[in-house]
């Protein structure tokens, strides 16, 4: 039940037409009244959904309605559009190569191979230009195989066999390193990152993906690589060496012919807390302060992004800057999807609190008369997690 739930709000969210499961003009049916169900909050599970529609528990034909609605959620989600403003050219790019080899794929196995092929060449050409090496593997193959006996051009076989192979043995290369980004973060997840095994292995597959001797400079491979190196930099605490990985890693992507915010986050992140670390405040409010102008005026992002400034002006010693960055944090995020941030946030303030008790805090006089002390029974119900 989940993943229609999830594809539901996929398709709200992009605004997808689903008007042929929400018009009220075509005939009731009982996947449209599921669909509205969940669309209303009124499913959240299994038995939620049975007894919605059957009004009692009816495995069967609930799974039959799923079935059914789930496909007709496939149906909506390739209409998804391409030029939407909010996606960065990787993701523009990616979503265009899988919808074009989606088609091509329904052609060439419905006899319009021949109308499949040209599809296909323009599928591997953008493939190639965003590193895309599954999606290489997988339109090279067809290629390759059409122009060796099919068609039999001499040139054009060759090319997708050069790019077929090509494609596999870096594969291998960007499976091994995916695979030992996925295994360091299962020990994560599971509270084992301080543990010996993880040190080891960090160390183990950090070395193992520098002494590649053949130069892989694809997406995939280059950002695992710099992630675990940059991991292990922070263990060891060799903040200067975390400051010259994502400078690296970012002047790397900034030579590619696409562009995705998200990368270029995720080592601006690394270069603020090495140069915090490094006690180079200056330059981290610097990047703190880049960043902020890229995300939505009080969105998570931007909250996440105000916490570095507190992180910063907190081991610089500039105490004073934080009680406005609290206070801007918990007014905007006192509400239900962002809970668990602002429970954060109120630990935080505790922290401001006993600054300010302490003297390392110097209030105005207006502030002064908004000021209440720190209360623990208060702050213990604010935050039960705590």
């Amino acid at each position: 039940m989940n993943d229609i739930i999830q594809i539901s709000r996929f398709i709200r969210e992009h605004n997808l037409d689903d008007s042929f499961l929400t018009s009220p003009n075509s005939r009731e049916t009982l996947i449209k009244r599921l669909y509205a169900g969940i669309n209303k909050g009124l499913i959240s599970n299994e038995n939620d959904a049975s007894i919605f529609l059957f009004k009692s528990l009816n495995k069967n034909g609930l799974w039959r309605v799923k079935q059914q609605l789930r496909e007709r959620l496939f149906e909506i989600v390739l209409t998804l559009k391409t030029d939407n403003q909010t996606f960065s050219s990787l993701k523009k790019n990616y979503f265009i190569a899988l919808k074009h080899f989606t088609v091509a794929e329904y052609l060439s196995k419905n006899g319009f191979l021949m109308t499949a092929i040209p599809i296909l060449e323009k599928t591997i050409n953008l493939a190639i230009k965003i590193d895309y090496t599954e999606l290489i593997f997988l339109t090279s193959r067809p290629l390759y195989q059409y122009y060796a006996i099919e068609m039999q051009s001499k040139q054009k076989f060759k090319k997708y066999q050069k790019l077929y192979v090509k494609s596999i043995e870096i594969m291998r290369y960007e499976m091994m390193a995916r695979d030992y980004y996925i295994q360091l973060s299962h020990l994560t997840l599971n509270n084992l990152s301080n543990s010996k095994i993880f040190r080891n292995k960090l160390i183990e597959y950090s070395d193992k993906l520098n002494s590649i001797n053949i130069e892989k400079n694809t997406y995939i491979f280059r950002f695992n690589k710099y992630e675990i190196d940059s991991t292990k930099y922070f263990v060891f605490r060799r903040y200067d060496l975390v400051l010259k990985n994502a400078q690296e890693a970012i002047l790397f992507f900034q030579q590619k012919p696409f562009s995705t915010f998200l990368i270029t986050f995720s080592f601006t992140t690394d270069l603020i807390f090495s140069n915090i670390l490094l006690k180079k405040h200056e330059e981290a409010e610097k990047q703190i302060n880049s960043l902020l102008p890229e995300f939505k005026f009080k969105s998570y992002n931007y909250y996440k992004t105000q916490f570095y400034h507190f992180f910063n002006y907190s081991y610089w010693g500039k105490y004073d800057k934080l009680f406005y960055i609290v206070n801007d944090g918990l007014i905007g995020l006192n509400n239900k999807k962002t809970h668990f941030q602002y429970e954060n946030w109120k630990i935080r303030e505790a922290y401001v609190y006993f600054l300010i008790e302490a003297g390392k805090i110097n209030l105005s006089q207006k502030e002064r008369e908004n000021y209440s002390s720190f209360k623990l029974a208060k702050f213990i119900n604010d935050v039960p997690i705590f």
